[in-house]
């Protein structure tokens, strides 16, 4: 538990010709880095259970964003890490990774007002974390409730506004709430907005972003999404087939190639997070990766509302999804019973969904 857990030998910096300020953080700001940084990306972990089940007991906020030529996300130059649980509780770490320049050196105008604004960021340890909804699925008639923490590690008293602006799709203007909030230092506050999703006009990806901010001045960002619809799944993909040595989309032969993405980590907020699969699903589809083994908790109906945004995410990204609940080797009949009516459950649930 008293391992510092930051960078990652095999998460290299690689194919690096610049940085931009990483979106959601207020630390890094202004003009693009230049330069074909090397190094390792600035990662963390942010729980100590293996595979990162969870709970998280930090949070990862990146600072500079690597990009390569073609614009793409290549890693962190830079990291602010927050403890709020555990071993490290209260603490907070900056840390970069570049091996071949100096970040902070003359040859970056930059560097000054970056290393000023994280170091106050580090003294002031406000921020927020556990961003989610209570449910990563709603259907049409049910309230949605978004929550987060608002945690103060710092030495005073902190009088703040916590805003949320959620986005369903094909909406003209986000759903906006705020709430002031006084947090002693040391102390949490948890904030919670409820919605009630129309029977109609609200389907997909809703994308919802709590701020925290002081006196109007922003200081910090997250993000998460809730998937909203009537359906469990099926209708986004052709039926699954076989002809001679491929499968089939449909009448389209194609050779199927993937990855393992999740180990069932619900108890993570990040790890269950739909915008994090949004993101992973869309990059496995412009890859060319089109089948994805998930082991997925199915006994709560917070597991299934969980395994049906996910189901609902890879369809949007032509992604096969191999759906595996956890079920064990066993010769118990009274398990292997409860087993099977899992099998047939999620075998309806998802029927005609590859």
């Amino acid at each position: 538990p008293d391992q510092i857990p930051v960078f990652d030998p095999a998460n290299r910096l690689e194919f690096v010709t610049g940085a931009r300020p990483a979106p959601d953080q207020f630390v890094a700001t202004g003009a693009p880095w230049t330069g074909a940084f090397r190094g390792y990306s600035a990662v963390a972990m942010t729980s100590n259970q293996g595979h990162g089940f969870g709970p998280n007991l930090s949070r990862w906020v990146p600072l500079l964003e690597a990009t390569d030529r073609f614009g793409r996300n290549r890693g962190a130059l830079g990291a602010i890490l927050y403890n709020y649980d555990g071993f490290y509780r209260g603490s907070a770490w900056a840390f970069f990774g570049v091996t071949n320049k100096d970040l902070f050196g003359p040859d970056y105008p930059q560097a000054k007002a970056l290393l000023l604004s994280t170091v106050a960021a580090l003294q002031r340890r406000l921020y927020l974390h556990d961003t989610d909804t209570e449910f990563s699925a709603y259907q049409p008639g049910e309230t949605v409730r978004f929550r987060t923490r608002v945690s103060n590690d710092g030495r005073q008293a902190a009088t703040v506004s916590v805003a949320l602006a959620a986005t369903p799709e094909g909406a003209a203007q986000p759903l906006r709430f705020a709430q002031p909030v006084v947090v002693k230092p040391g102390a949490t506050a948890d904030v919670s907005f409820t919605w009630l999703v129309p029977q109609t006009g609200a389907e997909g990806l809703c994308r919802f972003a709590f701020t925290l901010l002081a006196e109007g001045k922003p200081l910090d960002r997250e993000t998460n999404a809730v998937f909203l619809g009537p359906g469990r799944g099926g209708g986004k993909l052709a039926a699954l087939g076989r002809r001679g040595a491929y499968f089939t989309l449909g009448d389209r032969p194609l050779f199927l190639l993937g990855s393992q993405t999740y180990w069932g980590q619900n108890g993570s907020v990040t790890a269950r997070s739909p915008l994090a699969f949004d993101r992973d699903f869309a990059l496995m589809q412009d890859y060319g990766l089109h089948f994805s083994r998930l082991f997925v908790p199915f006994k709560t109906d917070s597991d299934r509302r969980q395994s049906d945004a996910m189901v609902q995410l890879a369809q949007r990204h032509r992604i096969v999804f191999y759906h595996a609940p956890n079920l064990h080797n066993t010769a118990d009949p009274k398990v292997l019973a409860e087993e099977t009516v899992t099998a047939r459950e999620l075998a309806e649930r998802y029927r005609g969904t590859p």
